[in-house]
């Protein structure tokens, strides 16, 4: 289902937006439209992802993938850098060096032979490649392109992102076609990263809301209690020692920053819990509710009671101290289970993992070869 901005506001000045939004005075652009992309493009600004120059908002203009990196790297309030010494099109005195090093530090971008192309516009089907990959989904069935009909035309490394995204609602197309190797307009790109990001918060405390979309928390300290969230909950780049009480969320609860703790009590997630941290190791506790599968794409420091653990990439889980896990599946070879905490059961379907953590029953796969459970091959 389509997101879409709408907020019940429950509690007395309590605000899922940016301290300066609504804020911006968009007569400040001569070229501000009035037809379809009025709306996303007012969002994009009031949410500080997009800024005008020269008195134009150039919203019919070609995004670059300059642009494009500095509009995502703010949506997530990313503040750590990648080195960009090895790309030789990179100046460090461009305007956008920095946010092309967030940019690629988050992951959401990928040179090629030494080129990040900073300064070309942008494809449709590069631009969905990046929002799959800031917004951590995964990729989709390749049926679910069937129904366009230049879906012959989508890249195969484009694929199974473009068709998250059609899963998902944020892409219909125009026409009956996908235009993938369409350049991406400053309009169309508002409108689609402003459906994925439906709401934003950036206050220190956030009380009994509700919010039809998804998500992005990307404040240091950020507290909320009694929220629900219809869409998804994405913990971002910016946002360390989040705390979530009472949180109810129909999707998932996407943890890209986190790196001293984010604190789940009594929260519940339906579609699981997902940690892809590009900065490092994820600190997470999770006390009462229910949150389903925790899904490690990074590595991971556990506190609390969890069930069920998966690792899907390359990862160390860490289970703390006084902390426990039911069954930890291990699907990527050269993983790690450690820890002092309590862990009942280690399923190891891929080589090379290795298991330290006291107590735990350790089974490998059918064909799998390296298992070992502390010094003990299994």
């Amino acid at each position: 289902m389509k997101c879409k901005n709408t907020i019940a506001m429950v509690l007395a000045g309590a605000m899922l937006l940016p301290s300066n939004a609504f804020a911006a005075d968009l007569s400040q652009y001569r070229d501000f439209p009035n037809d379809w992309s009025s709306g996303a493009l007012e969002k994009a600004v009031d949410h500080g992802l997009l800024n005008g120059s020269n008195g134009r908002i150039d919203g019919q203009g070609l995004l670059t993938r300059a642009q494009m990196a500095a509009i995502v790297s703010r949506a997530f309030g990313a503040t750590k850098s990648a080195s960009l010494k090895d790309y030789r099109d990179m100046l460090p005195d461009a305007w956008y060096y920095n946010d092309m090093g967030r940019a690629v530090q988050m992951k959401a971008f990928q040179g090629a032979g030494g080129l990040l192309h900073p300064d070309d516009p942008i494809t449709r089907e590069e631009a969905f490649v990046v929002l799959a990959r800031a917004f951590a989904l995964t990729d989709g069935r390749s049926a679910s392109l069937s129904d366009f009909s230049d879906n012959g035309a989508v890249s195969s490394w484009a694929s199974g992102s473009l068709s998250a995204l059609v899963e998902n609602g944020y892409v219909n197309g125009a026409n009956g076609r996908l235009n993938p190797k369409n350049n991406i307009t400053r309009a169309e790109f508002a409108k689609i990263i402003t459906d994925m990001a439906a709401s934003y918060a950036d206050s220190s405390s956030i009380a009994n809301q509700t919010v039809d979309g998804n998500l992005v928390v990307r404040a240091d300290g950020a507290s909320l209690s009694g929220v629900t969230v219809n869409g998804d909950l994405i913990i971002a780049d910016g946002g360390d020692k989040v705390s979530l009480d009472g949180v109810k969320v129909t999707g998932r609860i996407v943890i890209r920053g986190a790196s001293t703790e984010a604190s789940l009590k009594n929260c519940s997630a339906g579609k699981g819990v997902l940690v892809s941290n590009p900065n490092g190791a994820a600190s997470l506790s999770v006390s009462g509710g229910s949150v389903g599968t925790v899904t490690a794409k990074s590595d991971l420091s556990l506190s609390g009671s969890v069930s069920n653990v998966a690792i899907t990439d390359k990862a160390t889980l860490t289970v703390e101290k006084n902390a426990s896990v039911g069954t930890v599946t291990v699907s990527a070879a050269g993983s790690k289970v450690t820890g002092d905490g309590k862990v009942t059961n280690v399923q190891a379907n891929a080589n090379n993992i290795t298991v330290t953590s006291k107590g735990a029953k350790v089974t490998a796969g059918s064909g799998v070869s390296g298992v070992k459970a502390g010094d003990k091959a299994v």
